[in-house]
Order: structure tokens, then sequence, then C-alpha cells
């Protein structure tokens, strides 16, 4: 039988991501002029109100040069023209896919999926709601699927007996091993009973690797878990009592109960009731939906051509008629052809009789007869129907104005990314890498008894103090020598200071200035090309972008009638700081 997923459509959207009309403007195709307008592109007006706040939003301040600041001005008039031509183009392309026979058809099945979604809301879901009165009636029916288990919560500390595999095959020694391991388990019971901690006897004492360092804690378990030893006397142990040692398999247990859940219920609380909703509202949208589709598909009239159906031979043409449903809407073979493979796999059939062609037949009627009910109901007109017609225009009219808003093709060859990162090197390297203390000697063993004095616990910046050569206030920073590039200083001492882990002493560390003790202090990491390499992608990305917008929009311009009001744009004044050219004064 058709699943009633049949009835359940996909919604498809069309996104345009990027597509961003600047907020608070104000334009339309109005074509009388107003001196309140800063500009008019095809007779759509650009309000003054608009470019005000563009240029805010946009942060575009004062030069104090008036000449330039026309030109920031423009800059911004422009965007808001440019914004207003693709609206204009957007327009101009939703009008062209009327007459678009691959849109046309795109349309006609986005709004049968919304006018069957419909249809299904009405015919099935409404017929599916769940009330709570069902859900208690189902958890009561169903009370033994919300049985939780008899659970507790243990600690144990565990004392194996201390035999290699080969005595252990000698009963006396295994004996004597096993009464060794007694002895030790209640010597700890006795100290736990007196009032040791069982969670540091545990830590100390137990031999089980897996919880030892957990306080011997088990967590959470139920029967059939733990060995039936072990079990037996943890299920039965008072809550918080120790037990007398264990005998399993595995050595002595010394056995805590921490906490004891017995059997019962699960509450019918929100969550099971939204457990209960869900599942049953799938199992009855599941049933009427079945019945709904069955009912309609029983209810058509089916005109079949028994001589094809009953033929063994695939051979006949894909235009040849196999079925008509209700006098009206013919099947062919094609199609036919294109669906026995799925039926005979889904129906696990060798082949197909005649019959199950005509069972197949119906299934592949049964979209068509749903639209027919959707149409006789109104739903095709329906406000949500023509609503979705709408959007859907809409948003494939952005999307294919969109295709020339950006560089959609273009993909940055390894070339290009690494060319950017050399190109911006500055901003993805580090020029002063390495914060370095150092004291400076004209003797190598001297340095080397102060380095060994440091490395044994002396403070660095003490024995700088008092060994650094010069007077004491140079002493006191002169050791400091801050972040470092290798072209500040030699390359022995820079590589020599590199080598080190951060807070590590080295040296001595021959320049020409004398013997270095170095101590670094903190390295800042650069960024590398494989590190960069998404982000220079999407960058280059970006700009290509941009390139194309822009040229789209200058073809656009071209074409465009565009009309600036110059007394108004002169007028507007820039915010911001501006300084006098002469005085450097704030104005």
């Amino acid at each position: 039988m058709l699943s009633t997923k049949l009835l359940v459509p996909t919604i498809l959207t069309l996104s345009l991501a990027g597509f961003l009309v600047l907020g608070g403007c104000s334009w339309g195709p109005m074509v009388k002029k107003d001196a309140e307008n800063i500009a008019y592109v095809n007779g759509w007006p650009i309000s003054y109100a608009s470019f005000d706040s563009t240029a805010k939003a946009k942060r575009v301040q004062s030069t104090g040069n008036a000449e330039r600041d026309i030109e920031k001005k423009r800059e911004v008039v422009e965007i808001l023209i440019g914004e207003v031509l693709i609206e204009q183009e957007t327009e101009r392309t939703e009008s062209a896919l009327e007459g678009d026979p691959e849109f046309s058809k795109e349309l006609e099945e986005k709004l049968s999926t919304k006018a069957l979604r419909l249809l299904y809301d009405d015919e099935v879901g409404a017929r599916a709601e769940v009330t709570d009165e069902d859900i208690e009636k189902y958890y009561n029916e169903n009370k033994e699927l919300y049985k939780l288990r008899e659970t507790i919560a243990a600690s144990h500390i565990l004392i194996r007996p201390q035999i290699d595999s080969v005595d252990a095959k000698d009963p006396r020694k295994l004996r004597n091993a096993e009464q060794k391991a007694k002895k030790k388990a209640l010597a700890i019971l006795k100290e736990l009973k007196e009032g040791a901690d069982f969670v540091e006897l545990a830590k100390s004492q137990s031999q089980d690797e897996a919880s030892k360092n957990r306080g011997g804690n088990l967590g959470i378990f139920g029967r059939g878990r733990m060995v039936p030893e072990f079990e037996e006397v943890a299920f039965a142990l008072p809550l918080g009592e120790l037990s007398d040692p264990v005998k399993t398999e595995f050595g002595y247990h010394i056995i805590k109960v921490t906490q004891h859940n017995p059997e019962r219920y699960k509450p019918l609380d929100i969550e099971v009731r939204n457990q209960i909703r869900r599942q049953e509202r799938t199992r009855r949208e599941r049933e009427v939906g079945q019945a709904y589709v069955d009912s309609v598909r029983d209810a058509a009239e089916y005109l079949f051509n028994e001589e094809v159906l009953a033929s063994s031979d695939t051979t006949f043409s894909d235009s040849l008629w196999v079925v008509v449903v209700d006098g009206v809407d013919t099947s062919y073979y094609g199609k036919l052809r294109q669906e026995m493979p799925k039926y005979i796999e889904v129906k696990n059939l060798e082949a197909l009789t005649s019959e199950d062609k005509k069972d197949l037949l119906k299934t592949i009627s049964l979209t068509r007869l749903l639209e027919k009910v959707a149409e006789e109901r109104g739903y095709y007109q329906s406000p949500e129907v023509l609503k979705e017609a709408e959007t859907i225009r809409e948003e494939k009219a952005k999307s294919l104005v969109r295709e020339n808003l950006t560089g959609e093709d273009y993909v940055p060859t390894e070339e290009e990314i690494e060319n950017y990162y050399n190109e911006h090197l500055d901003e993805y390297t580090v020029q002063r890498p390495l914060h370095v203390y150092h004291i400076i000697f004209t003797d190598s063993a001297f340095a080397t008894v102060i380095l060994d004095s440091i490395r044994d616990g002396a403070d660095f910046v003490e024995m700088a103090k008092r060994y650094y050569p010069g007077e004491k206030e140079i002493r006191e920073i002169a050791y400091d020598l801050d972040f470092i590039s290798e072209r500040e200083l030699s390359r022995e001492f820079f590589e020599a200071a590199n080598k080190l882990e951060v807070k590590e002493v080295g040296g001595p560390v021959r320049t020409e200035w004398g013997y270095h003790i170095i101590k670094l202090m903190e390295r800042k990491m650069g960024r590398s090309l494989d590190q960069m390499r998404t982000a220079i992608r999407q960058i280059l990305k970006g700009d290509k972008d941009e390139e194309a917008k822009k040229s789209y929009v200058a073809r656009l311009r071209g074409a465009a009638e565009v009309e600036i009001n110059e007394w108004l744009l002169k007028r507007y004044v820039l915010t911001g700081v501006a300084r006098s050219v002469a005085t450097g004064k704030t104005r």
C-alpha cells in the first residue's frame, strides 16, 4: 500500500544569501519630484532620510575638506543607487518569470506541495490529535513499558590473593593466598568500623584498578551486571552499612551501598507525556493517512489497457497509454516501465502480474488524484498558497539576480592564496616574537657559574641586578630586552633564545658583546599559511564577489536614468570631529 509519506510534502525554500536592502531606506516607483529626495533612479526616489541613516550607519564623518566631504557623500548616494538598481532589476526579473516554462513547472510542483500540505493538515493532522486523556489511557494500559528496574549505587574495596598462575594450580598454595587476602580484608574492615574513611582506604588499599582512584565507586547498576556472589550481598545490604568480606572469583570485597532505588514506575511527567504524544500522533497519522489515501484511491474510476498489462513484453512504446483515471488523466507505459523495478524490489517479487501492474498504476495516479481533491476544495486559491506563490517568485528572482552579484564559479588557486599570504605577511607574522631577559658577562666561566646557580634555584632577576655590568640604574632595567626580533640582535643570540621553552634558562651564548645567560619569558606565535588558508580563500572569494557586484551595478547604472539632488547633497553636513588645517585645533 502507498505510504502516507506521499501526503507529507517536503517544503523547499530558496534563499538569497547576502542580498541585503539597507534598513531604513525609503524608495519606490514614484515619479513626483520632491526637494526632500536626495536622488531619483528611473523615477524611483531615494529619500533624504534614507541617505542620512545610511551615512550614519556607515560612520561617514567629515574630513574638514569640503571637496573630500562631497566625494564621501556621493559615495553614500551611489551605494543607495546601487541597491535601488538591484531592486528594480529583481522586479523586472520577477515579471519575466511569468513566461518561463521551466519556472512555471517548478512553481506548479511547489504549489502542489503546499496545497497537499494543507489538505493533509485538514484530513489527517486534525484527526490525529492526541488529548491528555489519550495519553493517560495509553500510559495506564502500557504501564509495564515504564517500569524502572531496581538499582543500587555501591563502592567496594577489593583484596586479591597474591599468587601467580603457576602456584594457583596448587590447592595448598592457593588456599594459603586466599587466607592472607581474607585476613587483610578483615583488617581493613576493622579500620572502617573504627572510623577510617572508606574513600581514602579504597584509594590506598583496593586492588581494583578500575575503581580505586574513584574511592571504590562502582556507580549505579542493576541486577545481572555483577557476579552473583557480589550481587546477592550488595542488593540485600542496608544503606550505608558495610558488608563482611565477600569472596568472588576476583578476591575479597568489602561493599558499601550508598543508594538504593527500588523497582518502580516512571512517573507520567512532562517528558513521558511528550514522548507518548509524539509516538501516538505518529501512529495515528500513519493510520488515518493510510485510510484517507485508500479512500481517495478506491473512489477513482480506472480504465486499464488490459492487453498491454497482461503481456510480459516490455518493449512497448513509452507513449502507449496504460490507464485513464476518472476519464481524464492518462498514464503512459514509459512511467510504468520506470516504476516497475522499484515496485518489484519493495514487494519482493520476481515478476509483475497484470494485477500487480494495476496496483502500481493506482499508486502512480494517486498524487494527481489528491491534487484534484485539493483543487476541488479550493486549496490552490487559499491565502496560504497564493502567498507561497508570491514568495517563490520573489525568491527565485532574487536568486537569479544574486548569480550576477557573485563570482560563483571562482575558486581561488593555491598560488593566489600563497601570494595573498606573502603580500600580507606583516598581518600574519610577529615582528618581535620573543620576550627575553639576559645577563651579559665578559668571562664565560663566571657566566657558567651564575647559570648553574640560577638552575639550582637562584632568582634570575636578582642575579641580573647583581651581576649585570654598569651602574645600578642600568642593572635595574637593562636585563629586560622586552620583545625582540632577529634583526635587532645577533643571529646567535636570537637563535639560542628561540630554542628555549618559555621560562627556560640557557647559555652562555657568545656574541660580539660578551657571554649571555638568557631566559625566555614569553613567545608570541604567528599564523602560518596552513592556518590562514581557509580564511584567505574566503577573503579572495569575497573580493571577487565584490568585483562582480560592482561590475553588475555599473552595467545597470549605465542604462539607468539617475538624477542626484546636488543642492541637497551639498547642504548635508557630515558629523564627526574635523580639525582646522591651519591650526590643528578642533572646530
